[in-house]
């Protein structure tokens, strides 16, 4: 019989230390950065700083990488996401493109907007084209903000490239 009760209470503590530590957030993107199409980064990686999520290219004088930005909604109630991204720096020309547009002006005003996700649901397509011209230097980093319309909660993708030797 003694037996039977210490079970159920290990298994009462056991419930209680694999609790969750925290509630979802009722609004949050998860900003997602896929290089080349070679794997994504960021997945369930939450951050303004784009640090932890960033995906690194090489590239050539003259040539072009491209990377693909895809946003889950990580809330708990549907949500619509705008995104926000560097311009053109010295040595690269940066350029946003979905479905065929060059949507430049509305990601660097941050006025590109999503359409609305339901709980868990991810959309992409968003591609981040990066030239590097003849006067490019070793490398240049650009980041992405992805945000809530409802709630203005963040997550920070980091497009990065450096020139090879």
């Amino acid at each position: 019989m003694k037996r039977t009760g210490v079970s159920i209470v290990a298994v009462a503590i056991v419930a209680v230390l694999a609790a969750p530590a925290q509630a979802a957030a009722p609004y949050q993107p998860d900003a997602m950065i896929n290089p080349a199409m070679v794997g994504w980064v960021g997945q369930d990686i939450i951050g303004t700083s784009g640090a932890d999520q960033a995906a690194w290219l090489g590239v050539s004088s003259g040539g072009v990488v491209d990377f693909e930005i895809a946003v889950q909604n990580d809330g708990i109630f549907a949500d619509s996401f705008t995104f926000l991204g560097c311009g053109s720096k010295r040595g690269y020309k940066v350029r946003y493109i979905l479905a065929g547009e060059n949507v430049t002006g509305q990601v660097r005003s941050g006025t590109l907007s999503s359409i609305v996700f339901s709980p868990g649901g991810v959309g992409g397509g968003l591609h981040v084209r990066i030239k590097a011209t003849a006067d490019a230097r070793i490398k240049m980093v650009c980041d992405i903000v992805v945000s809530s319309a409802n709630s203005g909660s963040n997550d920070t993708v980091r497009a990065a490239v450096a020139i090879l030797a």
